[in-house]
């Protein structure tokens, strides 16, 4: 799911792939959102800018955890994000807008909040925030987010100085609710997140169903044509990088902590992890820009995608485990699912359990070999290709029955941009 909405203290909160957007009660905010990011080029002015704005950011996080420590010391009890920043104030004294030191203190709430939701499940080993902090991610709400000439303009409260940035022009068609100042791997990224604008659904009467998996990324079929996006080049990247991390562990095993050496290593696999996930992230989405364009070209309007939380949440073995911590089913997921609301599909999950298992044809519990299935009756089928018509048949009916397979199979490989 792109949207999930919570309660949280005094406000709703509105979850997407981890990132959270909190909005005043009773302000229901319609649609889906999305989020656009991109990487900053700083002078060294503006970099020490940032650097001082997260560090500020981080002095609001440990004087929220000294005084949450102080009340409970006094009262027994501790206090809510809002009691926090009545207490503290901090919003007056702080270089920083009013709505991000809130932010800061429902953030601390809400990992309060998760401690004690994994105690109750059981987890002793989960820990309440105790840690400070040097720096902390800076998030700004609606009302701090404006343009200045060219500029994107971010407010840091009456009185302090805005944070004022150069990104791409068509941010000012979008409609921004939050952004995020990140530094990851000795570079500043701004990620905004803005309502997708309305799409009219398309009235469309194709079915089809999608498995996912990690040879095929995708087996999609439509009862009389299938489509297969290959997984290989993911897997080998995958493959790849792990390959390659055992060996920056090893060189920096040797090493003493903090000597030149040491960050030499670092910064150098740094620079491969980055190689490593950009090219990740666009495969994920050409297998998903393929996938969408099939569903199109065939007039689909439902798809019903296979649901793999089941197998993700079980364990399987050290191996098996791996190789699904390894895989980015849910990114793939979130991306074949915003791409087919923009063009009016709707995607539906469906529990995947047994699909990979029965015939089609007979409904009789085959055995799978690779990527062959066999069944007692002599059919042999594609496993994927079983998956998908399994859990196409499971959405439109409830279960799975027996149908036919497609004739036409199409195979496709996505492919990296050179450059």
């Amino acid at each position: 799911m792109l949207t999930l909405f919570t309660n949280v203290v005094g406000f709703r909160m509105l979850v997407l792939g981890g990132i959270a957007i909190r909005f005043k009660k009773g302000a229901s905010p319609p649609g889906s959102y999305l989020a656009a990011q991109v990487w900053l080029r700083l002078s060294a002015a503006e970099a020490e800018r940032c650097r001082d704005l997260r560090a500020e950011c981080a002095q609001v996080w440990n004087a929220a955890l000294a005084e949450r420590k102080a009340c409970h010391e006094e009262t027994g009890r501790y206090p809510s994000a809002l009691t926090l920043y009545r207490r503290l104030k901090t919003g007056k004294k702080s270089r920083l807008h009013s709505q991000t030191v809130l932010d800061v203190f429902y953030a601390l709430d809400e990992h309060v909040a998760g401690t004690m939701a994994k105690r109750r499940d059981g987890d002793a080993a989960a820990s309440f925030p105790w840690k400070e902090k040097r720096f902390r991610t800076v998030t700004w709400a609606q009302d701090a987010i404006s343009w200045s000439d060219d500029r994107f303009r971010l407010g840091n409260g009456q009185g302090n100085q805005p944070l004022l940035l150069r990104v791409p022009r068509f941010w000012r068609d979008l409609e921004i609710v939050s952004v995020r100042l990140l530094y990851q791997r000795r570079r500043y990224r701004l990620q905004a997140i803005y309502r997708m604008p309305p799409v009219e659904m398309v009235d469309r009467d194709g079915v089809a169903g999608a498995d996912p998996g990690v040879r095929n990324l995708l087996a999609l079929t439509d009862g009389d044509h299938a489509l297969i996006v290959s997984g290989k080049r993911l897997s080998y990247l995958t493959y790849i990088r792990g390959e390659v991390m055992k060996e920056f562990s090893a060189k920096l095993s040797r090493c003493t902590k903090g000597s030149r050496r040491y960050r030499r290593l670092q910064a150098a696999k740094h620079r491969f992890l980055d190689a490593i996930e950009d090219q990740v992230r666009d495969l994920l989405h050409a297998a998903s820009r393929k996938a969408v364009t099939w569903l199109e070209r065939h007039e689909i309007g439902t798809l019903y995608y296979g649901d793999l939380s089941g197998i993700l949440n079980k364990h399987s073995g050290r191996i098996q485990n791996r190789r699904m911590r390894d895989s980015s089913f849910e990114r793939l997921h979130a991306m074949v699912q915003y791409k087919s609301m923009l063009k009016g599909i709707e995607v539906r999950d469906t529990p995947e359990a047994y699909t990979s298992s029965i015939c089609p044809i007979c409904g009789a519990r085959g055995r799978k070999h690779m990527r062959k299935f066999t069944c007692p009756h002599g059919h042999d089928l594609h496993r994927d290709i079983v998956g998908a018509v399994n859990i196409r048949t499971k959405g439109l009916t409830g279960r799975i029955e027996t149908s036919p397979i497609p004739t036409k199979i199409t195979y496709r490989h996505p492919v990296l941009l050179a450059g």
